[in-house]
Order: structure tokens, then C-alpha cells, then sequence
């Protein structure tokens, strides 16, 4: 066996027809086509395992001409094992790459003509131990050709789906791009439900935001034909947020009709009240001074953050200083929205700041309920010299003055109104 390289870098070889990949704790061994194909994995550990290494054709193809003649030498020795027509077919699926070209490789042209004629019953049979873990005949390769000599109705019933032609026609729809294995198992699922199986059957194509709605019985139950269609053709801007609002939606406890379109999920869910945010984890120590009406403590560097936001000014890079215990900030809601800091000092805790939306000045009213706050728990009152920092009141409004118009005018003017 070739030992471990010491350097950090894996160093690549290719030795009997194998290309062989020696790491620093591990060395790699992989026959890539050929009676005797697969890739191993050598660990001072478990000893020699196999393992399915991830193929990425652009990545090769870059790396066949990288200036590291180990690298390009490796990269090439791999291109030119796999026939080009089965390089082609793998490529659309770069998850599964290697296990395509090892089933091609000895499963032979009826695998082949399955994967460029049905992708996704192809896939189930890549996959067939994942759908049955005991059945030791079916994980063989032996049990990889068996499988491909039946129908394809009868491959889609082997592996637990109905044994249908409808199967068949429902598992072509399925958009290269949503072809998983958590997907395939859940339309295994739909399908075996006859009423969400005849939906399926009258939709043009399927993605994973289709099978997930109809995986959900509420939510399939809001989700009209066409509403499936649009998603289906990916003709929505966002489709996490759209799942997201169908999902709240679906939690009511009387739901509405079936939604036809983007449109009508939107505005229903914006007649909805906002939803409640969850309580943040408090990380802050107790607050010094008891709640009041109307002033409340930030308990949390999160809840100071969001309060920084909403506040728009820098609070949130203080969360140290209350860890501290050199500080601490208060909302204040009433007589005004206000952001509170206190400090603490031999005789208590007193107002270090309070400032409005853009940090801008607090009203005369508001200190003076800061200060009734704080005198009522014994602390610090607000000094004069912060009164005297206080945005300027309002200006009153000045009563318009009335027109005098002279009496002989009036014979003309008959909007002008008398002197008083």
C-alpha cells in the first residue's frame, strides 16, 4: 500500500491503471472505468473503505489544463476513461455523477437508454438501497440488472411506488433540477394518496416547491391547480417566502378557499395580524430599576440590537457595557418613544441619555416621567443641566388675522368679510 504524502497538499499518481491520491492522513484509489471500477479510501483507522467521490466535469475540465502537471495528468487520465456520451448524460447530475457512471459501467447500454429516456427511474435505481436497506439481492449489481430487465411500471412498483403507468408519466415530469432523494420519496408518498395523485397527473411539470405544498394536506388544500402550475414553471419571483405565507395560512383554524393565484395569497395573508416575535434569550443581567408604565427594560443584546434599528441610532455596540454592569437601557413608550440609559453611581443609578428617533432630543414631559421613574425607586433624579438639554416645544400656531375691508368695498366684495 503507498504511504501518507507528509504535505499538506495531496500529491496525484496514476499507477496500474488507477489514479492514485495520497493526502497526509489519507490515500485514495480510484479505478474509474473498467471490470473492476470504484474508488476506495485508506485510513490509518478503518483500513481500506469505499467511498463516492464527487465528480464536478467543469472542475475537471479546468484542472486538465492547470500549470500542475500532477494535477492536469490526473484530471486527464479521468476524462478520457469515461466514454463521452456517458459524461454527457452524467453532467445534468452533478450529486449523483459518480454513481451514473459506475451503474453505466456495469449495468451497460440498458441503464444507459434509461437515463436518457427516464432520468428520474434511472435515479430510483441508483438509489434502490436507500428505498429498501434489507433486501441484500437488490443492493448487488445483480440486482441492478434484474431490476432494469422489467417494465418500467414494474421498476416504480419494485421500489415501493404504485405500480402504475401513471407513475411512470407522473416521475417524467420531474424537472431535472428537483430530481433528490428526498423528493423522490416523497412523491412515493403523493402518489400512493389517490386524490393528491390525480392532481399530480394534471400538472405540466414538477420542482421540489410543488412536491412540498402537496406533501403538506393543508397546504394542498389552499393551493389551487393553477396556483401548482405557476410554481411548477418557477414563475415566482420568491418561492420561500410564498411557502412561508401558505404555511401561516394553512395554521388557521378556519382556512380560506383555495387561492388561484401569487396575488390573493399576498393579500390575504396582509389582512392577517403581524405575527408575534419570539421572546429573545436574556443574556443581560437583571435590570437595576423596576419596570414603570410605559418604560420597560432591554433584556438582551438582541433586543438592544433591534431597538438600535428601530431607534436608528448606535445603542447596540453598548451590550458590553452592560455586561459590565456600567450600564443599562430601558424603552420608553409613554408620554413618547424614547431609548433610556442609566448609570450607575455611589448614590444609585441616574440618566446618563435619552434620546428620540435619530438620536434626536427628548421633550420637557418625557424627563419629567423619567424623573418621577426613577425618584419612585429611590434612584438618582434627572439633573437640571439634562432640563436644560430638551427639544424646544413646538411652535403654537398663530391665529390668522382678519382682512379689514373698507365699507364701500363690500358693495363689490362679497367674500370680504365686515370689520370687527
Amino acid at each position: 500500500m503507498p504511504a501518507p504524502v507528509s504535505a499538506a497538499r495531496p500529491v496525484c499518481e496514476i499507477v496500474a491503471g488507477r489514479l492514485l491520491r495520497r493526502g497526509p492522513l489519507t490515500v485514495e484509489s480510484i479505478v474509474p472505468w473498467g471490470p473492476r471500477a470504484g474508488a476506495w479510501r485508506h485510513t490509518h483507522e478503518a483500513g481500506w473503505q469505499p467511498f463516492e467521490p464527487h465528480i464536478n466535469f467543469p472542475k475537471l475540465d479546468t484542472a486538465a489544463a492547470s500549470p500542475d502537471p500532477s494535477t492536469a495528468r490526473a484530471a486527464r487520465f479521468l476524462l478520457q476513461s469515461w466514454p463521452a456520451d456517458v459524461r454527457r448524460a452524467a453532467a445534468f447530475f452533478p450529486e449523483d455523477a459518480w454513481l451514473l457512471l459506475m451503474h453505466t459501467n456495469y449495468c451497460g447500454q440498458p441503464f444507459m437508454d434509461l437515463l436518457l429516456s427516464h432520468a428520474p427511474l434511472a435515479l430510483l435505481v441508483v438509489h434502490r438501497q436507500r428505498f429498501f436497506p434489507l433486501d441484500r439481492d437488490l443492493a448487488t449489481w445483480d440486482g441492478a440488472r434484474a431490476l432494469l430487465a422489467l417494465r418500467r411500471r414494474d421498476i416504480a412498483a419494485r421500489l415501493g411506488f404504485p405500480g402504475s403507468q401513471r407513475t411512470v408519466r407522473v416521475l417524467a415530469r420531474v424537472r431535472p433540477d428537483a430530481l433528490a432523494l428526498n423528493t423522490l420519496r416523497t412523491l412515493r408518498t403523493l402518489l400512493s394518496d389517490e386524490p393528491r395523485a390525480r392532481r399530480l397527473c394534471y400538472l405540466s411539470a414538477l420542482n421540489s416547491p410543488v412536491v412540498s405544498v402537496l406533501s403538506h394536506p393543508a397546504q394542498s388544500l389552499l393551493a389551487h391547480s393553477c396556483l401548482l402550475e405557476i410554481a411548477a414553471l418557477d414563475l415566482m419571483p420568491g418561492i420561500d417566502p410564498f411557502l412561508a405565507r401558505l404555511e401561516r395560512i394553512a395554521r388557521l383554524p378556519h382556512p380560506p378557499a383555495p387561492f388561484q393565484n401569487i396575488a390573493s395569497v399576498e393579500a390575504y395573508q396582509h389582512r392577517l395580524p403581524p405575527l408575534a416575535r419570539p421572546e429573545a434569550p436574556r443574556d443581560f443581567p437583571p435590570p437595576p430599576v423596576p419596570d414603570a408604565d410605559g418604560i420597560t427594560a432591554i433584556l438582551s443584546s438582541a433586543d438592544l440590537t433591534a431597538e438600535a434599528e428601530a431607534m436608528h441610532h448606535c445603542a447596540a455596540g453598548y451590550s458590553q457595557r452592560v455586561h459590565q454592569h456600567d450600564a443599562y437601557f430601558y424603552r420608553m413608550t409613554n408620554p413618547e418613544r424614547l431609548t433610556i440609559c442609566l448609570h450607575p453611581t455611589p448614590r444609585g443609578w441616574a440618566l446618563e441619555e435619552a434620546r428620540a428617533r435619530f438620536n434626536h432630543l427628548p421633550t420637557r414631559p418625557a424627563l419629567r416621567a423619567i424623573n418621577a421613574w426613577l425618584e419612585s425607586h429611590h434612584q438618582l433624579a434627572v439633573s437640571s443641566e439634562q432640563f436644560r438639554h430638551v427639544a424646544p416645544p413646538p411652535p403654537r400656531p398663530r391665529r390668522p388675522r382678519r382682512r379689514r375691508v373698507h365699507p364701500d368695498q363690500m358693495l363689490f366684495d362679497f367674500d370680504a368679510a365686515p370689520a370687527v
